[in-house]
Formats: structure tokens, C-alpha cells, sequence
């Protein structure tokens, strides 16, 4: 304890983070500075959607892999949610937890401790077209209204691809 009021680090009594707190702190303070607009939009979601209605009111330094686990399944739970948007949940956590860890919050990293649920095949990421059949898709939008439009999303799309 006193290695961590040096350090400027010890918590406060009766001040705990709890692990709402810490995620919504986190992605505004630390990671929306930090990372790509797409990356916390993704944090975001997962924190105000998933993680702080799911396990928000446990302290931080008392989360448990399983409180994790409960929240994947729950999502789960009648087929409302893919494996993949858990997953999402879980990466998030992951990181977010992996911070408090670093800046002495929490002894454990309950996240990287948790077994998300296995992604189902269906859920793989996306073939992305081939050349010949971007160079066909071309060709059909050439016809239509608006084909310069068509052509140009297409362009974009074949660029980004390569």
C-alpha cells in the first residue's frame, strides 16, 4: 500500500472503481485518444451495450472470468446475438481490463481469463470479390442510371481490396 501511495496509484477508501466506472472512464479518457474512430466506435458499443448493463455493477478489483462467461452466454441466450458480438464484447473487456491491470486497479485481468464462446462458421469474415467479378459488376453497372456512381463505389471497393 505504501508502494502505491508513492506512486500516486492507491485507491481512496471506500472508492473502489467499479467496473462500470472503470470502462466508461477508459473509453473516453484513454481510449478514444488513442486509437482509430472505428476502433472506438466498436469500444463504444461494446461498453455501453454489452459490458456496463452485463457486469457494470461488480467492483473492479472483483470481477471474475466466470461474471464474463454468464454475460457471453446471456447474449447468446435465445439467438440474440451472434458469437462474433460477444467476441467483440470480450476483446474490448480484454483491453480495457489489461489497462486497470497496468495502473494497478485490479490485480487480474478477468477478461484474459474468460473462455469466449467459439465462433460458428457462418460468423468467418467475409470472401472479398475476385477481380473477375468486380470487372463484371463493372460492366453490368455500365448499363444502368447512374452507372458512373455505381462504377465509382466499385473502384473505391477494388482499390481498398488489393
Amino acid at each position: 500500500m505504501e508502494k502505491q501511495r508513492d506512486a500516486g496509484s492507491a485507491q481512496q477508501p471506500g472508492k473502489a472503481w467499479t467496473v462500470a466506472k472503470w470502462l466508461e472512464h477508459w473509453v473516453e479518457n484513454i481510449a478514444k485518444p488513442t486509437v482509430s474512430e472505428n476502433t472506438y466506435d466498436g469500444y463504444e458499443v461494446a461498453v455501453r451495450v454489452h459490458l456496463v448493463p452485463g457486469v457494470g455493477k461488480h467492483r473492479l478489483d472483483r470481477l471474475q472470468p466466470e461474471h464474463l462467461e454468464s454475460l457471453y452466454r446471456r447474449m447468446q441466450a435465445n439467438g440474440e446475438r451472434k458469437a462474433g458480438t460477444a467476441h467483440q464484447a470480450h476483446r474490448t473487456a480484454r483491453t480495457a481490463l489489461g489497462e486497470a491491470v497496468r495502473r494497478g486497479y485490479a490485480a487480474k485481468n478477468a477478461a484474459a481469463l474468460a473462455k469466449p464462446p467459439r465462433m460458428e462458421e457462418d460468423e468467418s469474415e467475409v470472401e472479398p470479390y475476385s477481380v473477375e467479378e468486380v470487372q463484371r459488376l463493372l460492366l453490368e453497372a455500365n448499363k444502368r442510371r447512374n452507372s458512373a456512381r455505381w462504377m465509382l463505389d466499385a473502384g473505391c471497393w477494388l482499390w481498398h481490396s488489393d
